[in-house]
């Protein structure tokens, strides 16, 4: 039960490590897309502006 344990323990610290790599990537994906949905804005006023 003890070895049971353990190995239960295990596979949920590497569940939980893996879904913390993916949140971090997600953010730095949702933090370029907003940037580039930035851009896109800048350059619709621009050219309303010509």
């Amino acid at each position: 039960l003890q070895r049971r344990h353990e190995q239960m323990k295990k596979k949920l610290e590497q569940e939980y490590k893996e879904l913390d790599e993916k949140r971090s990537l997600f953010e730095k994906e949702k933090l370029s897309f907003e940037e580039s949905q930035r851009q896109l804005e800048e350059q619709r006023k621009m050219d309303a502006t010509k």
